[in-house]
């Protein structure tokens, strides 16, 4: 009928109004593709929390950046949905690949146990753009601050066991929020995916696969930071050649990831 033809005519104009709209923005550099919910046209930012966590940290990057960007994540050995039990450089090329971080990807973003996973990704894969929140480092830096952590001894049960790295965990006062921030289906469970993630974090494996010469880093690091000290980051980043540090004065390791996820990003920008 008349009254249909009409009414197709005004929503096929409108459709073309609204590419050409979206059309414009992106070619003054907003990268936002005719089809606002293809995002496979959209720059790529991977982010990966603490030890543990699920891919379930990417909630909380403002929607103001789901809206530019590609935001993904991923289920790391024993944590969230991932039943397996090892993890390695292979397993960990895998599971980015599968979550689709793909070569030349825009970035980036590792926080704490999180960071040597986000530093080898991101050389692997040679990203434009690497950003830490309170870093994990190599043990060599870790322990010779470590008399200032309350961590220590959880990390020398790393090196020395599983037993005495269970005995270290059960004295932590939240021991049951990190068990139910990890996932799993029990807390003997939790624990055992933490200790092996942990011996993988301080692995000479991982850290050889990080190209710490060119690697574009942004680390940001509390002075307050009881878990990993300041000083073992500055130590740590001694031997990168393109790594900046940001000091975040009076916090400590929990910071407000939401806030500093939106500053790297758009530092980034």
């Amino acid at each position: 009928s008349a009254i249909e033809y009409t009414l197709m005519r005004t929503t096929m104009s409108l459709r073309k109004q609204a590419c050409r709209s979206l059309t414009f923005t992106l070619l003054f550099g907003t990268l936002f593709p005719c089809n606002a919910q293809n995002k496979d046209h959209m720059p790529t930012i991977c982010i990966l929390g603490g030890t543990p966590s699920t891919k379930h940290i990417i909630q909380l990057v403002p929607d103001s950046l789901r809206a530019r960007y590609r935001i993904i994540s991923f289920d790391r050995p024993g944590f969230g949905t991932n039943e397996n039990t090892s993890l390695d450089t292979q397993s960990l090329e895998e599971l980015a690949q599968e979550a689709g971080v793909r070569r030349g990807d825009f970035g980036i973003i590792g926080i704490s146990g999180g960071a040597p996973l986000a530093l080898y990704l991101a050389s692997k894969y040679q990203m434009d753009h690497c950003g830490i929140i309170n870093g994990m480092v190599a043990k060599e830096s870790y322990f010779q601050y470590a008399d200032s952590t309350i961590t220590k001894g959880l990390m020398i049960g790393v090196l020395e066991g599983y037993t005495s790295f269970a005995a270290a965990a059960n004295k932590f006062p939240n021991l049951n929020k990190i068990v139910q921030i990890s996932g799993a289906e029990s807390k003997e469970k939790a624990l055992w995916a933490c200790y092996r993630e942990f011996r993988f974090l301080f692995s000479d494996d991982l850290h050889a696969g990080i190209e710490n010469t060119t690697l574009a880093v942004d680390w940001w690091h509390g002075d307050r930071d009881t878990h990993v000290p300041l000083e073992s980051a500055q130590h740590f980043l001694q031997d990168y050649g393109n790594a900046r540090l940001t000091i975040i004065p009076d916090a400590g390791h929990d910071v407000d990831l939401n806030t500093y996820i939106a500053k790297i990003i758009s530092n980034w920008e």
